[in-house]
């Protein structure tokens, strides 16, 4: 069967649209405009750039390939997933300017989170057998926060929980809160319920 394939285009008020890139697959279809610049993810998994000039648009810049994530808006640029492996685990990357500077490595998609004001990415890394180390990054390598976290919920730059020491055969761990220090409030804890 034949797949069907789209077109991105760019248009700024009433001046004619611009062909930014072609043959995306209806699945693929992942781009960003920020201020003066587009970001766009194709269907081959890459991620490009391009800079706004007024009505026009810049030259396209391959920026990453094998991009597997959401790209997740911060204060420094986007940052992204690649070359994930078969257990969700790939290179965290920031791009800002059509330039990628990778942060870190062995980071598990699905659980990051950027702050409340976009300044920080909070992630989990090394996550083996339902555990990894919670890290937190300004755009530069991440800074370790706890080892041995099974999940965690961000509720604000002063203020996280998260679930410690989880066992798979008793289907539970250790609830802890974190505000700089790290305190153990409850036991016997499945996951951590958000609303």
């Amino acid at each position: 069967t034949s797949e069907d394939y789209y077109t991105l285009y760019y248009q700024k008020g009433t001046k004619k649209a611009q062909r930014v890139d072609n043959k995306f697959s209806s699945s693929s279809i992942k781009a960003y405009i920020h201020e003066d610049e587009i970001y766009y993810v194709n269907s081959k998994n890459e991620l490009k750039y391009t800079k706004i000039r007024g009505s026009k648009l810049g030259r396209i810049i391959k920026v990453s390939k094998n991009v597997e994530s959401e790209l997740y808006v911060t204060k420094k640029g986007y940052v992204y997933l690649s070359d994930l492996d078969d257990n969700s685990n790939g290179k965290l990357y920031i791009a800002s300017g059509g330039t990628a500077r990778k942060i870190d490595s062995n980071v598990r998609d699905l659980k990051l989170k950027v702050s409340n004001n976009g300044k920080k990415i909070y992630y989990l890394k090394d996550f083996e057998k339902n555990a990894g180390t919670l890290c937190v990054s300004s755009g530069r390598k991440g800074k370790e926060i706890a080892k041995d976290i099974y999940s965690y919920q961000y509720v604000n730059d002063k203020l996280m929980y998260y679930v410690k020491n989880y066992s798979l055969s008793g289907n539970s761990g250790d609830l802890y809160r974190y505000d700089g220090n790290h305190e153990k409030i409850a036991s016997d804890v499945y996951g951590i319920a958000t609303m």
